[in-house]
């Protein structure tokens, strides 16, 4: 939501749209990428920042539905997109890549590079830890001061499409085999697997 009444989707039709909510009226139509809006982040009331699977990153003035500026760096797919801290972003790719970007320079400043297949799904905490779910299995633990990788989670079949982080900061993932995996990421083992979707579980949100 960019104000109480003004929410953003990004679409397949390469699009970003502003509507009001409350009149169901789209207000502004923001057009700059060329292939599918895959994610989209909310600064402020005026500032956008979206992803697209043409391996852009663009940042909007969404009131004037201008861009300010495009980043570029990415190979592939940009999957999803989350805000860290201090003006910094992160984003995951189907080049097998996840960036760190400083959004007022526009540059990266840094690439964790190790999985073997497609980054698709982030989240942070504020102690400088991100974890990375992959198609190719595994999901990374990083220290994102140091760069370095701190431990790998596997033992599933089957692609990680999503990612939450519990208040007791223990892991949750959604897979492809339908399952879900709350994860203890001290030790690196499986505290407990839900069952109960018959398809691969997309999201993942905590109450």
């Amino acid at each position: 939501m960019l104000s109480d009444s003004t929410l953003v989707s990004g679409g397949g039709d390469n699009l970003i749209k502003l509507w009001n909510v409350t009149t169901g009226l789209v207000l502004k139509s923001l057009k700059g990428h060329t292939l599918w809006v895959k994610s989209l982040l909310v600064l402020s009331d005026d500032t956008l920042i979206s992803a697209s699977a043409d391996s852009t990153i663009k940042i909007w003035n969404a009131k004037k539905g201008k861009v300010i500026k495009t980043l570029s760096g990415h190979t592939g797919w940009i999957w999803s997109l989350i805000y860290l801290h201090d003006n910094t972003i992160a984003s995951c790719s189907w080049d097998k890549t996840i960036k760190i970007w400083n959004l007022t320079t526009g540059v990266v400043t840094k690439t964790l590079a190790g999985h073997t297949s497609a980054v698709l799904c982030l989240v942070f905490l504020p102690n400088s830890t991100l974890f990375s779910g992959s198609g190719d299995m595994t999901i990374k633990i990083w220290n994102l001061t140091t760069s370095q990788l701190m431990r790998t989670l596997s033992g599933h079949s089957s692609w990680i499409w999503s990612l939450a982080i519990l208040p007791n900061h223990s892991l949750v993932s959604g897979f492809d085999d339908n399952t879900i995996t709350v994860w203890n990421t001290t030790t690196g083992n499986e505290f407990k697997m839900l069952t109960g979707h018959n398809n691969a579980v997309w999201s993942l949100a905590f109450l």
